[in-house]
């Protein structure tokens, strides 16, 4: 895509004044946009969602939109919008690595997701489990980021090496590879 430049315009009280409702109002409305700009500026999406399935969205940065083409309400709204748009492959695999977060504290896994557009878009996705001073699980937050790609990149390497070994393994000749003094492949 294009270009986009994001800038910040943030309304401050001036000094003095701190103490009235009218300054406490613009200083809290002066950090919920600097909030707002922070979330946005990166093409990482942040995100909290309730601890039950189908783990649905408590909060989701703007800046999915500009990802994947649905409004953030719609994850919010809907809870479970985000579990339905997982590619039907991946949903198992990524369902329990959500439950796994229970155990280890954070969890780490890329799935294909459904966009707007109709085109599924490999994601990587981090998430950490928040917990209450008694230990007990509150929410759990995360961030995620497209990463196509890099996988349509390894995709390709995977098939041009898949090509370049039948080539070689159809050759009636024998073909060495060799890397520091030892042989790593040799066709049949």
């Amino acid at each position: 895509g294009g270009t986009s430049k994001t800038s910040l315009v943030v309304e401050r009280p001036t000094e003095g004044d701190a103490s009235t409702p009218d300054a406490v109002a613009a200083e809290l409305r002066a950090e919920h946009q600097r909030l707002e700009f922070l979330l946005s500026a990166t093409s990482a999406v942040t995100y909290s969602c309730q601890i039950t399935a189908p783990f649905g969205a408590t909060f989701v940065s703007e800046n999915v939109t500009a990802l994947l083409g649905h409004p953030a309400e719609r994850f919010i709204r809907e809870p479970r919008f985000w579990a339905s748009h997982i590619h039907p492959d991946d949903r198992e695999r990524t369902l329990a690595g959500v439950t796994a977060v229970f155990q280890t504290g954070r969890h780490v896994h890329e799935y294909r997701f459904l966009d707007a557009h109709g085109s599924y878009r490999w994601l990587h996705d981090e998430l950490v489990l928040v917990r209450d001073d008694a230990g007990e699980p509150v929410e759990l937050v995360g961030v995620f980021s497209d990463v196509s790609s890099r996988k349509e990149a390894e995709q390709s390497v995977r098939r041009s090496e898949a090509n370049f070994r039948a080539l070689i393994e159809s050759l009636p000749d024998g073909v060495l590879v060799h890397r520091d003094r030892r042989i790593v492949y040799a066709n049949p």
